[in-house]
This record gives C-alpha cells, sequence and structure tokens, in this order.
C-alpha cells in the first residue's frame, strides 16, 4: 500500500549547491483505523460496512435535555439549547489547538442561496440559548460569475444577550464581520444610573470572556485574564468574609479591591467618548477561611477589549464598504464588482471570505477560520504511579485555577466530574497503564498517563531535565521509586533502546548528551522493581524570533501623513538566523523587511506607512497589533479665510477705535 507519494519536479546540480525541487507531496497514515460491524462510536453503532460505504445508528433512544451536549460519535456531538424551547444543533468540537474552517451552505445549480445567515453559516454570530441573532448576508444580484457593485450587503444590529453568569442581568452584543463584540450596557448594570452604548459613538469592543464556570483560587494566586491582565487573590480578612483583589497589567499593579462574599470586582476604563466603562467584572460566590488555606471561590468572569475599533462611514473593509453607522446597526455593501473566479479565496470583510471551486459549475460559499489557542487547556495532576485500592486525589486545573464539572474518564470509564475546587477521589481496583483524561464544553481537553501497581510492587518512575530539551543537550535522567519518591541507584537507563554507559548515581541521577532530534523512549530498569519508562521530544535547533512592544507614532494623522511604526524583534532561539517581518495593515501585506540575528540577541524593526483615505487602521507586525485613526485633511483655503476674516476684523476694530 503506497502510503508517502513525493513528485519531484526539477533536480539541480550546480557548483556551489544541489537542489531538487519537490511538487505534490500526498501522505497516508500507518496508524489504521479498524471497524466492523456493531462497533460502537459514542451514541452510534456500525450497521453495515462494505467498499461502498459505512452506515451507522443509535443503538439506544437519545434525550435532548435542556443545555446538554450528547457525544453522538467522534468530535461530532448535539448543542441542546437551554431553553423551554428544543434547539439544537450538530457540531464538531474545536478545543484542540488548531485552525479550523466554519464555513456556509454552498450556492450551487442545485442550491441558490443567496442569503446566509446563523442559521446556515455558522461563522456569524448565534445564541443558541436565546436564539439571538445579528447578521446577516445577502446577494442582491448574481451575473453569472459576477456580484455587481452594491449588490452584496452585509448588515448587522445589536441584540440584548444575558451574561453568563445570569444575576448580572443582560449586556448588548453585536456580531460584527463574524466576531462577537461588545455594543453597550443597559440601565442599572454594575452600578450604572445610565445606559452605555459604544456604538452610538462608533466604537465596538471585542468580548474577550464570558463565563460563568465556577473556579478556586488560593490567596496567592491569580487568575489569568486576557490582554496581559490577572486578578490575584492577596489576602482574606480575618473573618473569612472578604478578599483583598489586586489587579496587574503585564506585571504592574494597576487596581485593588476589597470585595464581600456574593459581591462583584469591577474595573472600568474609558472607550473612545464612552467613559467609565465597565471592561473587567469579577464575581465572588465565596470567600473561605481555615488554620491551613484561604480561598475565595469565583462565579462569573465577563471581560472586554480596551483595544477598540473605531468605525465611521466610508471606512472599508476588504470588498466592503460602510453605508450606514447608528445606534440601531451597522450596513456594509461592496463598492466595486466582485469576480468569482475559478479556484479563488475572495477577501470579503475581516475574517470573512468566499472560496470559490475549481470547477467549471459555480459553486462557492463562505467561510471563516477560526485559531484555538491552548490557553484553556485543562492540566490533570495526579502521580505517575499509583497503587490499587488506595485513594488517589485527581485536580484539574485551567490557567493556574482550579476547574469544577470537569468530566474526568480513568481509561475508558467515566469516573464523575470533579467539585467545585477542581478535586475528584478515585479508588483503582486493577493493576496496569491507564490514560486519565479530562474535558469540559469550552476547554481544550487534557491527558496524562497513569500506572497502576499491586501493593507491594515498587515501579520505577523516570523525570528528565532541562523540560525543554534540543539537539546537542545534555540531559539529565533522575529515577525514582513509586512508593516514596526515593532515589534509585544503580539502574540501567536505556535511551532509545540503547543502554548508558554510567547506571544511575547515589542521588538517582545518570547524564546523557543527544544529538538528534526527534521523539524518544527512555527506560530504567533494576532487580526487584518494576520497569519505568517516559517519552521525550528533543527539538532541532532553530532560530526562533518573538516580537515586543509594538508602537505606531502618532496615533492620528491627517490623511496624505505617514505614521511610523517599530517593533522589537529578539532571536530566542539557540543558533543564529534570519526572518521576514511583514507589515499588515487591515489584514492586508503593504511592505517587509528581512532581519538577521544572532542567539539572544534584539533589534528595533521600523516602518513607514501612508493611508490617503480617511478611517481607523488596524497595523498587525509578527503577532501584534495596533490601531491608528487617519482623518481628512483640512482644505488649505480654510487658513486663508480664516486670516481673511481676522484681518478683517482687525480693520473694523481699528476703524472703530477711531
Amino acid at each position: 500500500m503506497p502510503i508517502i507519494v513525493v513528485h519531484f519536479a526539477q533536480i539541480f546540480s550546480g557548483r556551489e549547491t544541489n537542489a531538487v525541487f519537490v511538487e505534490g507531496i500526498f501522505q497516508i497514515s500507518d496508524k489504521y483505523l479498524e471497524i466492523k460491524n456493531g462497533d460502537d462510536f459514542g451514541e452510534m453503532e456500525v450497521s453495515t460496512i462494505s467498499s461502498s460505504g459505512i452506515r451507522m445508528r443509535n443503538s439506544d433512544s437519545i434525550s435532548l435535555n435542556r443545555g446538554d451536549t450528547i457525544d453522538i460519535m467522534g468530535k461530532l456531538s448535539f448543542i441542546v439549547a437551554d431553553a423551554s424551547e428544543l434547539r439544537f444543533a450538530p457540531i464538531v468540537e474545536t478545543s484542540e489547538p488548531g485552525t479550523y474552517e466554519l464555513r456556509g451552505t454552498v450556492h450551487d445549480d442545485k442550491f441558490d442561496t443567496s442569503i446566509w445567515t446563523p442559521f446556515n453559516f455558522e461563522g456569524f454570530y448565534y445564541n443558541i440559548d436565546e436564539n439571538i441573532s445579528t447578521e446577516s448576508l445577502v446577494i442582491e444580484e448574481l451575473d453569472d460569475r459576477t456580484i455587481d457593485d452594491e449588490a452584496l450587503v452585509y448588515s448587522t444590529k445589536p441584540e440584548p444577550v444575558e451574561f453568563e453568569h445570569e444575576s448580572w442581568g443582560n449586556y448588548e452584543v453585536l456580531g460584527f464581520m463574524a466576531e462577537k463584540y461588545f455594543a453597550g450596557y443597559p440601565e442599572n448594570i454594575f452600578g450604572n444610573s445610565k445606559s452605555i452604548s459604544v456604538l452610538s459613538d462608533s466604537i465596538l469592543s471585542k468580548v474577550l470572556i464570558d463565563d460563568d464556570n465556577k473556579k478556586s483560587l488560593f490567596t496567592g494566586s491569580s487568575l489569568a485574564l486576557e490582554n496581559g491582565y490577572s486578578l490575584k487573590a492577596a489576602e482574606v480578612d480575618v473573618n473569612g468574609e472578604r478578599i483583598l483583589f489586586e489587579l496587574y497589567k503585564d506585571g504592574k499593579l494597576l487596581d485593588s479591591g476589597i470585595i464581600p462574599q456574593n459581591g462583584d470586582y469591577i474595573y472600568e476604563a474609558d472607550l473612545g467618548g464612552a467613559e467609565a466603562v465597565p471592561t473587567i467584572a469579577v464575581h465572588v460566590s465565596t470567600v473561605f477561611r481555615s488554620r491551613e488555606t484561604d480561598a475565595v471561590f469565583i462565579e462569573g468572569i465577563f471581560q472586554i477589549s480596551e483595544d477598540y475599533l473605531k468605525i465611521s462611514e466610508g471606512d472599508s473593509f476588504g470588498e466592503m464598504e460602510i453605508s450606514s453607522i447608528s445606534s440601531s446597526g451597522i450596513t456594509m455593501k461592496n463598492t466595486d464588482a466582485i469576480s468569482l473566479s475559478k479556484g479563488d479565496i475572495i477577501d470579503l470583510m475581516g475574517k470573512v471570505k468566499f472560496r470559490v471551486a475549481d470547477a467549471s459549475v459555480l459553486r462557492f460559499y463562505p467561510f471563516v477560520e477560526i485559531e484555538t489557542s491552548k490557553g484553556d487547556q485543562l492540566d490533570i495532576e495526579i502521580p505517575a504511579v499509583i497503587v490499587t485500592g488506595n485513594q488517589t486525589e485527581i485536580l484539574v486545573k485551567a490557567r493556574n485555577v482550579s476547574v469544577g464539572g470537569v468530566e474526568v474518564s480513568f481509561g475508558n470509564e467515566s469516573i464523575g466530574t470533579t467539585g467545585d475546587g477542581g478535586n475528584l477521589t478515585y479508588t483503582p481496583g486493577k493493576e496496569g497503564s491507564f490514560t486519565v483524561s479530562a474535558s469540559k464544553a469550552g476547554y481544550v481537553s487534557g491527558s496524562k498517563k497513569v500506572d497502576v501497581v499491586k501493593q507491594g510492587v515498587l515501579k520505577l518512575q523516570l523525570s528528565v531535565s532541562p523540560n525543554i530539551i534540543r539537539e546537542g543537550d545534555q540531559i539529565k535522567i533522575k529515577v525514582t521509586d513509586s512508593a516514596n519518591n526515593g532515589s534509585i541507584s544503580g539502574a540501567d537507563v536505556f535511551f532509545g533502546g540503547k543502554k548508558i554507559d554510567e547506571p544511575t548515581n547515589a542521588e538517582g541521577i545518570t547524564s546523557y548528551w543527544v544529538t538528534a532530534p526527534g521523539t524518544y523512549m527512555i527506560n530504567a530498569t533494576k532487580a526487584g522493581y518494576e520497569e519505568g519508562e517516559t517519552l521525550i521530544e528533543v527539538i532541532e535547533n532553530v532560530a526562533q524570533f518573538t516580537f515586543s512592544n509594538l508602537t505606531v507614532e502618532p496615533a492620528s494623522v491627517e490623511t496624505g501623513t505617514a505614521v511610523n511604526i517599530r517593533v522589537n524583534a529578539t532571536n530566542s532561539g539557540n543558533v543564529a538566523g534570519g526572518s521576514k517581518v511583514e507589515l499588515l495593515v487591515n489584514n492586508e501585506s503593504v511592505d517587509s523587511k528581512n532581519i538577521s540575528l544572532n542567539p539572544g540577541e534584539s533589534k528595533p524593526v521600523e516602518f513607514s506607512h501612508t493611508e490617503n483615505d480617511a478611517g481607523t487602521y488596524k497595523i498587525e507586525v509578527g503577532g501584534l497589533s495596533k490601531s491608528y485613526e487617519v482623518t481628512k485633511k483640512a482644505p488649505f483655503f480654510s487658513g486663508l479665510a480664516t486670516v481673511g476674516i481676522l484681518a478683517t476684523a482687525f480693520v473694523v476694530l481699528r476703524k472703530r477705535r477711531k
């Protein structure tokens, strides 16, 4: 079975270098999935399988209870609205880190789709619990493969939606170019005596966090928020009724507040013309004090971005231009005709694009790509080796905070959910190697391998330092026992199947130089102990470029006036190397510079950029972003007119004095 195919388009041999040009790569996995009739996958069971296809049916009835997420099969689930009316939809899990495409219904000869809403385009904002949608995209006229100018209409309007922490009430949300934005607060939210509408000031702020999951925070630890903010539980009062919070931004103390049980910590900031807008809200459900530890239980976090988007009529986003904007909504239309050429990907606006089939028949659909980061990774704390019959505590955290309501599985068996403190106890009944996994909606699932041994059996455990290993590094391998983590001397250690010359010393340590990148198994053996093993990854020596301190000066200029853009580049890798630094303006590459840095070296990279149209422009360099405004240049004659008026006034005054 051919599993790897590579096409060599050209082979080149020269005096200075030899090279080969590859044009075509195909690979399938050698780790296959074997399936047969009767196999179960979630709620589904294979009923027929042949060379012509596979059919599965649910083996038991499926209850669509309010607020449930039901694992149907593999990564496919049903999400059910938390509402009295039945609403549900199939979804594919996108919590694992990576890039995912969310697409809309295909327009072709069979399905003449010309209107996209959240009901046929998952990229648009939709709240299934409250059945709230705000965005629509309509093709009013399509001439063969051309959308005429002003025939593609996008519209969105603000809608009230409940906070995830329902006791806070609601706020106004607006889907804009397939992203969720904050539009305003009604009266009496977070102590405001009047309503706040940032949309009426032509401003939009992204909703960064809207969460009601229970979290426990011990004193001295911090809750990681977005955009460099963190909230530290500094101290619990002597009565165990109030908590002192300290808010940090990029490591610097910004604010503090003493919050009682069932109280809210609120941080306010100015957003454009809107003053004192609550941008961070955290609800304290319980404050706990004891002899051994102090803690606070949080149930409700809301955060919006202070880096707002300012928009006005005439602003362009890709192919679209804002034709109207008010507190009641935004409308955009295409200013020029859009050609749907074969195989094209067309940037419509923001992250929304059209993908056109590379075929003679016209087929296309809207889509957005979303990137899931590792920010909400579930981490499992459990000993690497546990004993049958002994009760073991499992702790699950995310962002260094304990997470409740996490479903934990031991092997293929679900053993329950974590409590408010993120913990769960379990007593294993049989020995072997198992994978402990943790999952919860909205989080990246976590897993950890655990060995279960019989009573009285000692197993070797291995730990390797440093944590990040590169080719050419010397690593230290420490061997301990599973009973009391005591050092084991005289153990034989194998790296990738090859025995290391020196056994472990009195501290249970031996060293080894790694010479090549890759994934390696390390084993340890000693008479009277069960063999231990661990897997490590050795990273290739590369130059790694990181960027910091992006500045755009000045923050506001007139049309035709340049801004100076500066960013600091650092090679955090361990070898010298070069990088192409691109300047993106409104998601389009407009300039680039090549830099070369030694390991640990830093240098500034500078650009100059000019825009001739008024509007708000987003600058991106090295994954960092800033915005600046371009205003219309005042007419030259206005200054002359002012001088003329002043001169006339001077003459009149002189005449009056005479």
